[in-house]
């Protein structure tokens, strides 16, 4: 499965992660959930996948 060899970079790379940055991001969905409010749920998930989407792009080129 492709979930092995993300789970290994997430844990190699976790050392430069900002998890404050990352604590609020969750603080925000989860806040969103709590509300009901559908439309900013949808709105943190994809403002968190661009988060880490970038972040992961950034340790790959810190690499070579």
């Amino acid at each position: 499965s492709i979930m092995s060899p993300l789970l290994m970079f997430q844990a190699r790379a976790a050392e430069r992660f900002d998890w404050n940055e990352t604590l609020q991001l969750h603080e925000d969905l989860v806040g969103c959930i709590g509300a009901g409010n559908v439309p900013a749920a949808q709105r943190s998930i994809e403002l968190h996948l661009q988060n880490s989407r970038q972040r992961a792009l950034q340790i790959i080129h810190k690499r070579k």
